[in-house]
């Protein structure tokens, strides 16, 4: 049982957008894919945050820890994250909560240095794109006596003291934390 957040690396120099290469495979294992891009999102501004700090607005309703979700929540610097096809039987892999449908993943990361960033057409992937993912379940044959339940999130700011307190955070994070014991 593991709660898994996934940040970006935009630090000058850096030669990946991996802060920790070594979890991308792990996640594969899981059906989980993470984006090497940066999530923005224009309508942010409306509600007084930059546009690097991307609004999720839809919840997943299939899955306790935002089945009751009534409010937006706020993730900064966030990698898009995909479900990859073909769970085994016994395992649910679920999306738990998406950005708006304005928001877009920027791929070209150096852009983003500049201030001017721009959808570009065949390059960036636009919203509603998935910034947290639930895993529950057993593999065929497996030995453990629980599920595995992990949450995955594309970025842990969300949860940190500059941003726990806006919109669902906290509750976001709590649930996520209760769920996955």
């Amino acid at each position: 049982r593991a709660l898994i957040a996934i940040d970006i690396n935009l630090g000058k120099g850096a030669t990946s957008a991996d802060f920790s290469p070594e979890l991308a495979p792990l996640l594969q294992s899981w059906h989980i894919k993470v984006g090497s891009a940066m999530v923005v999102d224009p309508l942010s501004k409306m509600l007084g945050v930059d546009a690097s700090v991307p609004i999720l607005a839809t919840f997943s309703k299939e899955n306790p820890i935002t089945r009751d979700f009534q409010t937006n929540c706020y993730f900064p610097f966030l990698r898009p994250l995909d479900i990859l096809p073909g769970a085994p039987a016994g395992v649910t892999v679920t999306w738990l909560g998406q950005t708006t449908p304005k928001s877009w993943a920027v791929t070209d990361l150096k852009s983003l240095a500049t201030g001017q960033v721009a959808y570009a057409e065949g390059k960036d992937k636009m919203g509603p794109l998935t910034a947290a993912i639930a895993v529950d379940g057993k593999i065929k044959d497996s030995k453990a006596k629980r599920n595995t339940r992990l949450v995955v999130f594309g970025t842990s700011h969300f949860a940190t003291n500059n941003y726990s307190r806006f919109g669902g955070n906290q509750d976001f994070f709590l649930n996520s934390v209760s769920w996955v014991m």
